[in-house]
């Protein structure tokens, strides 16, 4: 894919994503020029690494560009991820295939063996064929180009997914979830402190969701002394 389309074809995607609330970062149901500006910057960066294309956003960037009503969000965010899913990995197979022809069939391994450590989760464990092992494996490789963004950018986000949908739950006032015993908790959240460590590092202190990150680790990190002190008091 020539680079001035994909990047084109990636703003687009990414400027749909963020339009429909992955922008808000605050939550308020508002999106700023800031906000859209901060999104596009990040992902249209990590998607097309090692290039540099810097989005660039002009205007009074405390406007808000609209309103998000809740009860539609809900309603189309599972088409609206759905069909962005499609069309970024309809983008992402053509190059990735152009890219794992050219590397050596012992590289494609591990590249296919990451890719299965994400989906199941397995981050840390087993030593030598887990994602995080695998990942520094891959990001000495020569070669790579554009598919190292996208191995970085799925690793960092894999990472903070258990926790974030936690929180989501708790925020939905979500039974199943708030009524867990506090051994189940301690047992079930012990492992994201380390995740969230590992995606901040990732993604670097110069990512706008770096603060972001560590806030959340250290909540899940200060958990168990809160519910020690809660059973002493």
């Amino acid at each position: 894919m020539h680079n001035g389309v994909k990047v084109g074809a990636f703003l687009v995607i990414f400027l749909i994503e963020g339009l429909n609330g992955f922008a808000d970062q605050n939550g308020d149901f508002k999106i700023s020029l800031l906000e859209i500006g901060r999104y596009l910057e990040d992902n249209v960066n990590s998607a097309v690494e090692p290039q540099s294309q810097t989005p660039i956003i002009l205007g009074n960037k405390s406007e808000y560009l609209l309103v998000l009503d809740s009860n539609y969000l809900a309603s189309i965010g599972k088409v609206k991820i759905r069909n962005i899913k499609d069309f970024s990995e309809t983008s992402i197979r053509g190059f990735e295939d152009q890219i794992l022809a050219s590397l050596d069939s012992n590289i494609v391994k591990q590249y296919l063996a990451f890719k299965l450590a994400l989906k199941n989760k397995e981050f840390f464990r087993p030593s030598g064929n887990c994602a995080n092992d695998l990942y520094e494996a891959l990001a000495k490789v020569e070669g790579l180009g554009e598919l190292l963004g996208f191995i970085k950018r799925n690793f960092a986000a894999a990472l903070q997914d258990d926790a974030q949908q936690v929180m989501n739950h708790w925020m939905k006032g979500d039974a199943s979830e708030l009524t867990l015993s506090k051994k189940l908790k301690i047992f079930k959240y012990k492992e994201f402190p380390k995740y969230l460590d590992r995606a901040a590092e990732l993604l670097g202190d110069s990512h706008y969701m770096y603060n972001a990150i560590k806030a959340r680790r250290h909540y899940f990190e200060r958990l168990p002394i809160s519910f020690i002190k809660f059973e002493s008091g």
